[in-house]
């Protein structure tokens, strides 16, 4: 399969050793800088809201592509299945509204485009019926929001490690490979927000498995000071088109497929996508969270007529904001996380938090 990649930006571990040999004299330092400045501000009391609900936290110590928001949504899911009033409190990464805190579903209906709402608020609306979902950078603004508009018993709080101004009855912190391996930098050497010191004891740890990873050795695990250590997977894919409807035939293996993604870490995706059966001739790398605009249409169509693609196969966050021609070519690729030892996870978690339904 061939790779176009057009991101601009990329994880620091994705660039190459020689490029970042030459870079090493530079980044070094600034990563020190860096990681010495989060240790302060991790060390130092933040002034704490206590919402009036309880609130799980769900954030990483890596920068993309770690299973966040997939997490987020499998817990969402989990309370609301069982009669809790959920509401998810998200950033809205790269929205294209400053209206904040903004309601994108009641968990009935939806109340916001995904310009307004961001990619991953607005997948989350349509993929989580029953659940409320808000946005806003000030995430406490965005629960007394909810609390007026919804009355939840319970808080998600995407993207929340390093949100420390709302009280949470539980942490999960998100981990992949990378993140374990004694030489993992913080940024901008490495791709880590923070160091592995950040996680503590108590914090409920998810080290997320790609297509393809080992479980990691005892020594890596040993480097946790998290006493509550689980590991998970994304599922295989299933297949939808633009309006969710499942594709029971899946993908056909005479279809010759273009794979278009707008992620942080495309790899994963792709080796799914493949692992699945998707016969890819080529994967089209935009950058992470990337608004398709009109131009990029002859650009996917100019790429698909050389590898004789007739089909393009994405992410569910990546269908709401292709242009209506690429939609009418593409089918979505979706997948659910699947938590190793579930019972244990769960009972951790019921513990941690008691909900008034």
């Amino acid at each position: 399969m061939d790779i176009i990649d057009l991101r601009k930006i990329k994880p620091p571990d994705e660039i190459g050793a020689f490029k970042r040999g030459i870079l090493f004299p530079v980044l070094a330092p600034l990563s020190g800088v860096y990681a010495l400045a989060s240790r302060l501000w991790r060390s130092t009391p933040p002034k704490v809201t206590d919402p009036g609900v309880p609130v799980i936290s769900i954030g990483s110590i890596s920068v993309g592509g770690t299973g966040k928001t997939p997490l987020c949504m499998h817990v969402a899911r989990r309370f609301a299945a069982r009669g809790t009033r959920v509401c998810v409190l998200s950033r809205g990464y790269r929205r294209r509204s400053k209206r904040s805190p903004l309601a994108v579903s009641d968990g009935d209906r939806l109340l916001a485009t995904v310009e307004e709402a961001g990619d991953e608020p607005y997948m989350m609306a349509r993929r989580l019926p029953g659940v409320a979902v808000m946005v806003g950078k000030n995430r406490i603004e965005g629960a007394l929001a909810a609390n007026d508009m919804f009355a939840p018993a319970l808080l998600v709080l995407d993207d929340g490690f390093q949100y420390r101004r709302i009280a949470k009855s539980a942490e999960i912190v998100c981990l992949d490979l990378a993140s374990l391996k004694s030489g993992a930098a913080v940024l901008p050497l490495g791709s880590l927000r923070e160091g592995l010191s950040s996680v503590k004891a108590d914090h409920i740890v998810v080290v997320f498995l790609r297509h393809g990873d080992r479980v990691p050795s005892p020594g890596d695990i040993k480097r946790l000071r998290s006493r509550n250590v689980f590991y998970a997977a994304r599922s295989k894919p299933c297949f939808v088109d633009g309006n969710g409807k499942a594709i029971d035939t899946g993908v056909p293996a005479t279809d010759r497929v273009a794979i278009v993604s707008g992620l942080a870490r495309p790899a994963g995706f792709e080796k799914s996508c493949l692992a699945a059966g998707v016969n890819a001739a080529v994967s089209i790398r935009f950058e992470d969270h990337h608004w398709y605009q009109e131009e990029d249409i002859d650009k996917i169509k100019s790429v698909m007529n050389a590898g004789r693609c007739n089909r393009i196969v994405t992410t569910e966050k990546d269908i709401y904001k292709m242009p209506a021609e690429l939609k009418e070519m593409a089918i979505v690729a979706r997948t659910d996380t699947e938590i190793e030892e579930a019972d244990r996870f769960w009972n951790l978690l019921d513990d941690r938090v008691r909900v008034d339904r």
